[in-house]
């Protein structure tokens, strides 16, 4: 008959060798449970994105339509530049784009001097069609974050058509 010492001392092995185990675990970074908040599979701040999986469809394409950033290069605005949709344009730019665009488009403000910031939207919009544009916010770009989980695609036409209206100041 093994005496309680003799099980007690086979626990207490297993124990030690399964927190060994356990221990040596920590240091597998490959293991899911192991990543901290930023070393995980993810978008890092001022990463470019990357493209939807093929044959996806994003609540926010148009309907029917699977599009990768490409295919939107080739649509036009299907919102007539109305007051209305200016209007809401220009709701959505004061809430969405003016912290790094400034209120005038230039990009005069402390977040934009942060990074290699381009010429100011009134130059640069005048240049760009429509579906750049869109492609632009809606996947965003280095370092413009992408914006197409936030907006939906009548939010960005709406906001294009209010880009179109800014003009260079002294203009």
């Amino acid at each position: 008959m093994r005496s309680v010492f003799q099980k007690n001392s086979v626990i207490m092995i297993l124990v030690v060798i399964f927190g060994l185990g356990i221990q040596g675990l920590e240091k597998a970074y490959g293991l899911p449970w192991s990543l901290d908040l930023y070393d995980q599979i993810m978008i890092k701040p001022q990463e470019a994105i990357r493209g939807k999986p093929k044959k996806t469809v994003s609540p926010n394409d148009p309907a029917g339509i699977f599009m990768d950033q490409k295919s939107y290069l080739k649509l036009s605005n299907p919102h007539p530049a109305t007051e209305a949709s200016i209007a809401a344009g220009k709701k959505l730019y004061e809430i969405v784009c003016i912290a790094c665009h400034a209120a005038n488009g230039m990009g005069e403000t402390s977040v934009s001097d942060k990074f290699q910031f381009p010429p100011g939207l009134p130059v640069v919009v005048p240049e760009r069609s429509d579906g750049e544009l869109f492609s632009q916010i809606f996947f965003g770009g280095n370092p413009m974050p992408a914006y197409g989980a936030n907006l939906s695609a009548d939010e960005v036409w709406h906001l294009i058509n209010y880009l179109r209206t800014l003009k260079e100041p002294g203009q």
